[in-house]
């Protein structure tokens, strides 16, 4: 937070931490208070003058707010949108392609993109005036909370943490073969054979059992006697995952059982030769908050920088949260309310169709505003889900059309008359019953980096792709500018189009002559970029064939050479002394920010003793009036002969700020005649396609962690990350060699030429318009979408991305609700959607079978003289799951079971819940608070999956199979189960707001006795059960009701009843321990036949799992049924 403390101008900058020179990375600010908005608001570099605003100088560019103007080098450079105090600036600085970007936008739209010459590194920076003391305030968030416009692909603006290899353990040595699932995989004998406290429990608990969840720490004791665990005790190993399984003898890596998933707590040294894993559950990663989002700092100070309430289903009594008092807007809900029920001040109900009404729904849904100052507390009834009904198929404003789709083969589909695409391939089609989004096959581009490091290194190091026929040979090559002499960390990059014969790539990175100095590469990437061929740029007489047509230099020392040539029979030779250029006539005409490669052929040769010559190619700049603008960009020099031979040059330049033309040059000097001078020929140059934003598609090459991956040529070595790799990251390393070497190292894996590619393409109804304000539940069917993380169907307003009201990457039937937010009314599109610049490299085409669109009902609002509880839509379980794990809690990680939840909401039947969370709940309490309604509990099984478990009959459930004597280690042990948390009764319609009598006005014809008291209950309806309870359970009859989140009384009412039904007989748990190996698949949850020749159980008794404690040495395991 930055405040101004006095009176002052806007020159003074701030910097923040966390300088970034790769990656894409975002943050915002919020300029809020009184007085006169002066802010600049954007990136720097660390040298930046703090004397002046942002963009005051060379090393900065800055928003200058209130002007609208984007400044750099202390000039405006671009004329924008005006921003105001309370806006929302985000600034996205993309240094994932090779023209680095920054860009700003305005509560979420775009204002301004700007091509860096540099890729930093760049820090967040801003410059604060004021014209009073204490009035301007800027608040920055880089990610510490949830953004308020989030872009898709970044999390924000942090110091990435380092990675860690992982270590594979076991109790012996074991090595899986080459035909596994895994191949290869070598795990070392490193657990100690002493390791006793190598056990992990979990267990299932339920609300009337109050026994607690059993979340066992397991503790794993390793040998370190080789050191295996530096890295991991050197850095921050915490919730990193562990996984354990059983693998016997003869057994493939396919064929083992998953015992336990876990997260590393603490690593620590028992000595110098062992190591210490405290283990604990995975649901440990629920306990962190679910709320991100918090209120913005420039809300009512009572609100500010609190949790944003979360409201799922339907809620009854929610107290409202002032935001601005000026305006009398409080906030509901941090995602749209799609239904109202009663609004009340003091209990005393609105009318919102009074005139004017007395509170309306802001909008974008999340707050309402009060028509005056209320006089109480401010509390509402609503849903996230819907009113008095749910959107059917006749409200469908698609009317049908699309559900499902119907056309004839490679025609548009009936009733969408805007179909089109981004090439003309990609329009989609009906393809037997579906709507299809053809792929395009092409020869892709490849760009390819690499860091790299040089100490003094005589010789150099490169970056070369090849391409490579079905024949296995190299048909095509490019290579990188080569580095040598002394620098820091830093990419070398290089991008080029596969020719037609071309059926794979490799990359490589060879030396070239190293003799001397220290050479080091990081992990070479690569990556599918925009497709198609380079743009060739006329270059006149580039062989020389022509003599010197084309060519000019104020220096007459530039001559035919035809004594040799690398293409054709002639070449031009430099035989003067001093440095001299030769132009080229072709000029190409270019654009800030548009990059150039170009490459020739040079030779040198000084056997008969004079002065060394050197060689270099230039690429220059020229403005409008054709004055050259500084520098240009110009390639290492070559300046030691190769025995006479032709060595490829190449040089790569972004064109700079004021740019227009482009010329090409060759540069020489330092001959003196005869055999000394040095020749050129075959010049050539290219407009690079590539992205200038957005993803790319990866090719997965491994790093240095991964030798299998690597082929190393002689004197290269793969070392481990530490201070000598870039950014602490595992680096390979060469080791100087003998004159004249050149040795690389390789990528094993070959990436794949030829590929099908989607593209953007769409398929609208002009005539359909998604109406201002209003929300609609969207039904769709993808029957086929790739799972590369790259390819979207979006349902959105218009043909781009930015337009996406919901998007999808995986294939299914979804269920989602959507809503028009920005007050205009739009047309309706569907997109198919590839997240990398020019297309995602996929294997199969999307297709879309059924989309429906279907109209909430905004005229709902329920009579204040009605004493009748408003009807609101509760959410299903399955639905309620998805908003905690997916939609707010998706930092956790969690895989979760689906098929778990919709079986509880298929077994039920029940309506659904109604859940309001405003006090910084975990992920956990969030979930347990929805859970414990149905008498569920959520665990983790072998694979580290969270699962839900009910309590059921056992008896219901079809056995897993039989526990006996002949698979039990020990005694079996009995004991009664008490259920001490047991009662008749279950609370029904929760009150979020805790009200007391003092809270609400007297009882009235609008507001009576019956409904007033009812608000200073904790729960509006109570359901009791009747029936009959053992007399072990009696205690239950006097209990307070147990919480629920229902909505409805009949779903409350089922639910007791049940719970109450399993109890009228006593219940009993067994504990005994097991052989593993005579239970195959033994786990929680699950139902088997227990039987015993005590305890009445000779016959056999159903129970449930509901604790599981493996021995994972003794391959024996601790275990409680329930029965």
């Amino acid at each position: 937070m930055l405040t101004v403390t006095a009176v002052a101008d806007i020159n003074r900058s701030a910097l923040a931490i966390q300088p970034q020179a790769s990656g894409r990375w975002y943050a915002e600010f919020l300029v809020y208070g009184k007085g006169d908005l002066l802010a600049s608001l954007g990136i720097a570099q660390a040298g930046a003058s703090l004397a002046t605003y942002v963009g005051g100088d060379a090393l900065g560019y800055g928003y200058r707010l209130a002007d609208g103007a984007i400044h750099h080098g202390g000039a405006s450079v671009a004329t924008v949108t005006a921003a105001a105090k309370g806006d929302i600036v985000g600034v996205m600085l993309d240094l994932t392609t090779t023209m680095p970007t920054v860009t700003w936008t305005r509560n979420g739209l775009p204002v301004n993109t700007q091509t860096l010459d540099s890729t930093g590194p760049w820090m967040l920076a801003a410059s604060l005036g004021g014209s009073e003391a204490y009035g301007l305030r800027c608040f920055l968030n880089a990610g510490q909370r949830a953004f308020e416009y989030a872009p898709d692909g970044t999390d924000g603006w942090f110091e990435p943490s380092p990675s860690i290899r992982g270590l594979k353990l076991a109790n012996e040595d074991w090595l899986s073969d080459p035909t596994d699932e895994v191949p290869n995989a070598r795990y070392s004998g490193l657990l100690a054979g002493d390791n006793n406290e190598l056990r992990a429990v979990r267990s299932l608990d339920f609300w009337p059992w109050q026994r607690g969840i059993k979340s066992g720490a397991m503790v794993l004791t390793v040998l370190d006697a080789d050191n295996a665990f530096a890295e991991v005790l050197a850095r921050d190993a915490r919730d990193l995952p562990v996984r354990i399984g059983q693998v016997n003898r003869g057994q493939t890596y396919a064929d083992r059982v998953n015992l336990f998933s876990a997260v590393i707590d603490n690593v620590s040294a028992v000595d110098d030769l062992q190591v210490q894993l405290t283990c604990r559950d995975p649901l440990a990663l629920l306990d962190v908050p679910l709320q991100r989002w918090l209120i913005r700092p420039d809300a009512d100070p009572a609100s500010a920088n609190q949790p944003r309430p979360i409201l799922l289903g339907a809620c009854r009594n929610v107290p409202c949260v002032l935001l601005d008092a000026t305006t009398y807007t409080y906030a509901v809900a941090d995602a749209p309310v799609l239904g109202i029920g009663f609004g009340r001040d003091r209990g005393y109900p609105y009318d919102p169709a009074a005139l004017p009404p007395d509170f309306t729904l802001a909008p974008g849904k999340l707050n309402i505003v009060l028509h005056a100052q209320p006089q109480g507390v401010m509390t509402i009834d609503a849903s996230s889900v819907g009113g008095q009904q749910l959107p059917t198929p006749t409200d469908d404003i698609l009317d049908g059309a699309g559900a499902p789709f119907t056309g004839d083969d490679g025609q548009p589909p009936t009733g969408w008359d805007d179909v089109g695409g981004d090439v003309a391939e990609a329009t989609p089609v009906m393809n037997s019953g579906a709507l299809e989004f053809p792929l395009v096959q092409v020869a892709p581009t490849i760009y390819a980096r690499v860091p790299v490091y040089t100490s003094a290194a005589v010789g150099s190091i490169a970056l070369e792709l090849d391409w490579i026929d079905d024949a296995g040979n190299v048909v095509g090559s490019m290579t990188s500018v080569p580095v040598t002499g002394t620098h820091a960390w830093d990419y070398i990059d290089l991008i080029d189009t596969a020719p037609a014969n071309a059926v794979t790539a490799r990359l490589r990175a060879p030396t070239n002559n190293h003799t001397g100095g220290i050479i080091r590469v990081g992990t070479l990437e690569a990556y599918y970029v925009r497709y198609g061929d380079h743009d060739a740029i006329g270059l006149t007489n580039p062989s020389f064939e022509d003599d010197m047509t084309g060519w000019s230099s104020s220096s007459p020392d530039w001559v035919i050479g035809s004594e040799k040539a690398w293409a054709g029979t002639k070449c031009v030779k430099y035989n003067g002394s001093a440095g001299s250029r030769l132009r080229n006539a072709g000029v190409a005409p270019v654009t800030p920010g548009q990059r150039i490669s170009a490459n020739c052929r040079i030779s040198l040769d000084t056997r008969d003793g004079g002065q060394m010559p050197y060689g270099a190619l230039r690429i220059t700049w020229l403005d409008a009036s054709d004055h050259e603008i500084l520098p240009g960009a110009r390639s290492a020099s070559i300046a030691k002969g190769d025995k006479g031979n032709f060595d490829l040059c190449t040089v790569t330049g972004t064109a700079p700020a004021g740019a227009v033309y482009a010329v090409i040059e060759l540069e020489s000097g330092n001959g003196n005649g005869n055999r000394n001078g040095a020749l050129f020929d075959d010049v050539k140059w290219d407009f690079v396609l590539e992205p200038t934003g957005g993803e790319r598609t990866l090719i997965d090459l491994g790093d240095f962690t991964m030798a299998d991956r690597w082929t190393l040529g002689d004197h290269w070595s793969l070392q481990p990350a530490g201070p000598n790799g870039p950014s602490g990251a595992a680096y390979a390393e060469h080791a100087p060699g003998p004159p004249g070497e050149s040795t690389a190292i390789v990528a094993v894996r070959a990436a794949n030429v030829r590929q099908a590619v989607s593209y953007l393409g769409w398929a609208g109804i002009s005539a359909v318009k998604v109406g201002a304000g209003k929300s609609y539940r969207v039904a769709i069917t993808i029957d086929s979408l790739p799972d590369d993380g790259f390819t979207y169907i979006a349902l959105a307003t218009g043909k781009t991305i930015d337009s996406a009201l919901a998007s999808w990457n995986k294939a299914g039937t979804y269920s989602v609700t959507i809503t028009n937010t920005d007050g205009v009314e739009h047309p309706l599109y569907l997109l198919s959607i590839p997240l990398s610049a020019g297309g995602s490299i996929v294997p199969v085409p999307p297709t879309v079978s059924s989309v429906q669109v279907m109209s909430y009902d905004d005229t709902y609002t329920p009579d204040p003289r009605d004493t009748t509880p408003a009807t609101l839509q509760a959410i299903k379980l399955a639905d309620y799951l998805h908003e905690v794990l997916d939609v707010r809690g998706a930092q956790a990680g969690v895989i979760w079971s689906q098929d778990d939840a919709i079986a509880i909401d298929t077994a039920t039947g029940y309506a659904g819940l109604g859940v309001y969370l405003d006090g910084g709940e975990t992920i956990a309490q969030a979930l347990d608070m929805a859970l414990a309604s149905y008498t569920a509990c959520k665990w983790a099984d072998g694979s580290g999956k969270l699962r839900f478990s009910r309590l059921l009959e056992p008896a219901s459930v079809e056995p897993a199979g039989t526990i006996d004597i002949n698979a039990m280690s020990g005694d079996l042990v009995p004991a009664l189960d008490t259920a001490p948390g047991l009662t008749t009764q279950m609370g029904v319609r929760r009150n979020w707001a805790s009200l007391s009598d003092g809270d609400l006005v007297e009882a009235s014809l609008n507001f009576p006795l019956a409904v007033r008291q009812s608000m200073l209950r904790d729960y509006q309806q109570v359901a009791s059960t009747a029936q009959p309870l053992a007399g072990a359970y009696r205690h239950a009859l006097y209990a307070a009701p147990v919480a629920s989140c229902f909505d409805q009384q009949a779903d409350g009412q089922a639910e007791i009843d049940r719970v109450a039904a399993l109890y009228a007989v006593p219940r009993w748990f067994y504990a005994v321990t097991v052989e593993l190996e005579a239970l195959p698949g033994l786990d929680l949850g699950q139902v088997w036949t227990l039987e015993y020749p005590k305890y009445g159980l000779a016959v056999g008794k159903p129970v449930m799992v509901i604790d599981f404690e493996p021995d994972l040495l003794a391959n024996t395991a601790n275990i409680i049924l329930w029965g």
